[in-house]
Formats: C-alpha cells, structure tokens, sequence
C-alpha cells in the first residue's frame, strides 16, 4: 500500500539491489523524479553491496 501511495502521489520506487525483493532486503528507495537518482548515488557510497552499480 505504501508504494502505490508514493507512486499516486508521483513520486519513484525503485529497489537498489537487483535480483533482490526490495522489501526483505531492505533496498527500497523512494523519492521524487527530480531527485531520485542522486539519492541513490549518496546512498551507494555508504553501501559496499550498491558500489557496482554507479
């Protein structure tokens, strides 16, 4: 429900770790268009496991 919300609202969901549920991993990240993929660069400097990905 919290993700539809985000989204009704216009804001992204997206999961930083691929092939992992976002939910159990602990990998979702939310925000809107504008800044959603700066967000997820900071927060993959603070991550070993998001490194590869940026």
């Amino acid at each position: 429900a919290g993700v539809l919300l985000i989204q009704e609202a216009g804001g992204l969901v997206d999961n930083l770790i691929p092939d992992q549920d976002p939910i159990d991993s602990g990998s979702l990240v939310c925000g809107t268009p504008k800044i959603l993929d700066a967000m997820k660069e900071v927060i993959s400097k603070y991550d070993d496991r998001l490194e590869k990905l940026f």
